[in-house]
């Protein structure tokens, strides 16, 4: 009898320590996709202020050209 308590004793205690590391697994790999995600948003809104700047010089540049030279 003393056995068995000492093996499900054993389990249950190893059960905990997994519970605790796959824990700790999850929360490094929701961190890590949060920041990739983080940096993928900056790259974008970089692009797309260079778009953007890209845009309003097209803007400007037709304001600057007379009415019969526009395409």
């Amino acid at each position: 009898m003393l056995f068995f308590n000492l093996i499900y004793n054993l389990v249950l205690i190893v059960l905990v320590i997994l519970f605790f590391v796959s824990f700790a697994k999850f929360v490094y790999t929701i961190m890590s996709s949060l920041k990739l995600m983080v940096m993928m948003t900056h790259q974008i809104n970089q692009k797309l202020d260079q778009i953007l700047r890209h845009l309003g010089k097209t803007v400007e540049d037709a304001k600057e050209q007379p009415e019969e030279n526009r395409p």
